[in-house]
Order: C-alpha cells, then structure tokens, then sequence
C-alpha cells in the first residue's frame, strides 16, 4: 500500500545553513528569460561541489506555479497542439504548430487564425460537435494571443480551461503530478509552510530548460546580512560581480531543503534530459510513409 506523502516527508523546512544541492531559495534572478525578474528556484549543483568548494557558482532551476506554466511561453507547444485539434474537428485545419516549427510564431498569426475560424462559424452551420469544437479553439487562440502579448497568466488560465476541457485539462494534470507530461519540467508540491514564510504556495514544476548561475559569495553574504542592509552591502560587490544590480532588490533566503528521496528522481531526470545523444525527427511526411509501409499486406 502506497502511503500518502506529505510536505513534511518531501521538504526539509529550515534547511542548515551550509550549501546543498536540492536547497530551494526565494529572490534568486531571472536575468530576463522569464517574464518574472526574481522566483523561488532550488540548486541542482552536484553535493560533493559544494561540501569542498570546488565552485565559484551555484546553479539553480527557476520554479512556477502549475497555473502559471501551464499558461506560459513554455507551454505554448502544448497549447498549439490543444488548438489545432479543436480546429481540426470545427472543420479548419489550420496547421499553426507548423507555422510555429517554420518561424516565431506571431501574434498576427493567431488573430488571422481567429478570423478564419469566426468566418468559418459565420458561414456555416456546425454540428453541435463542431461547434463545441470551434468554442474552443476561440478560447484557445484568445488565451495564446495574450499569453504572447504579456497577460498576466491569471487571466490566462481559465481560457486554457475551456481549450483542454474539463476531462483533458484533469489527465494533464495528473501527468503532469506524476512527472509524464513533459521530460523537461518536475512537479514539486506545495510546502504548505505558514504564509510568512512559504515560498512555494501552491503546486509547481521545475524547469528543466532554464538553468541559471550565480556566485557563491553573494549567497553567502545573503546568509549573514539583513533585509535593511542587503541593498547597501551587495552592491559593494559589483567591481567583481556586476550581476549584483540584479539582486540588490530582494534578498534571497534559503526556505526549505528538497529530501534526498526526492531530490534523486529531480536530479536523475535533469541529467537525463541533457545527457542523451537523441537524433532528428522524422518529417510528417516521412513518418506517413513508414506507417504506410508497415500496414502494407505481404
């Protein structure tokens, strides 16, 4: 029988104060590729790094919210595979995953799609399969168009509801629980910590794609120095570290510690995910072809 695990069995609150990996901070940078300039984000640098000292930098993998991936740039794959099945059955095939696989995809091409799928609608009378179809794909494309355009991803979210559906929307968040909707992303339960000082309020993902680095010195210095001086005494720093300018905001703090139990299975399915040759994929038509050729009678 499979026991029910709690925050307290995954996370270790008021980790001590040495560096380790599986460490989760708050107020660690961004550097601008994610819209958010600071998040909460755990260290993934190797343990036995860290007890010798053989670095100079930490590296850490930004953490979001579920709600808040699901309606981000990350997921926009998702999303555009989502859309075009909705548009597939309401009778428009559009292909936007194509145009997104031949170029950046633009917002242009979303509202052009938008147009043709109202024209569709205006023109001809859909079934009630259709038709449902067609809601959501509009709901879809409405929540993609401003997911592009910035929107907060509040506001975002519940379009991508209506786009998934209530019995899709809940198996993709059961993979997703269960670490088989992506291999680049890790699901990390809330801490379900006291809400001063919780850093991850709600269920979230890793991401895998997205690691960045920063000094040890500065963490260090986040350890022994307060809020009120931090701003002061980080920014003597920048003659070394000019990334200072990006941290002298908010400091960071470490909350909690990610048990090894756990930390294992994260830290196995990151190197995984970078240590693999891979090879090319098969065009869409070259895949057509195979499939053909399998189903051919001797």
């Amino acid at each position: 029988m499979n026991l029910p695990i709690g925050p307290s069995d995954y996370y270790e609150p008021i980790p001590s104060a040495d560096h380790q990996s599986g460490d989760v901070w708050s107020n660690l940078p961004t550097h601008g590729i994610l819209t958010a300039s600071h998040l909460t984000c755990v260290v993934i640098t190797p343990a036995c790094d860290l007890v010798n000292r053989k670095v100079d930098t930490l590296t850490y993998l930004p953490i979001l919210p579920v709600r808040t991936y699901l309606a981000s740039r990350s997921h926009l794959p998702e999303i555009l595979r989502a859309i075009d099945g909705q548009l597939q059955t309401a009778g428009v095939p559009l292909g936007l995953r194509q145009v997104k696989a031949a170029s950046l995809l633009r917002v242009e091409d979303l509202e052009a799609a938008r147009e043709i799928l109202n024209t569709r609608r205006a023109s001809a009378r859909l079934g009630e399969r259709e038709e449902i179809a067609a809601t959501r794909a509009e709901a879809g494309l409405k929540g993609a168009i401003a997911l592009l355009n910035g929107s907060d991803p509040a506001s975002v979210f519940p379009t991508l509801k209506e786009l998934f559906g209530d019995k899709d929307f809940t198996e993709a968040a059961r993979r997703l629980v269960t670490n088989s909707h992506r291999s680049d992303i890790h699901f990390l339960p809330a801490d379900e910590q006291p809400p001063q000082w919780s850093i991850i309020r709600e269920p979230s993902v890793a991401l895998f794609r997205y690691p960045l680095s920063v000094p040890l010195d500065i963490l260090d210095l986040a350890s022994v120095v307060n809020e009120e001086s931090w701003s002061t005494e980080v920014i003597r720093l920048y003659a070394l570290y000019p990334c200072v300018v990006a941290l002298k905001s908010a400091r960071p703090v470490k909350i909690l510690r990610i048990r090894p139990r756990f930390l294992s299975d994260l830290l196995t399915r990151f190197t995984g995910l970078y240590g693999r040759i891979g090879s090319p994929d098969f065009s869409d038509g070259t895949i057509g072809r195979y499939v053909a050729q399998i189903g051919e009678k001797e």
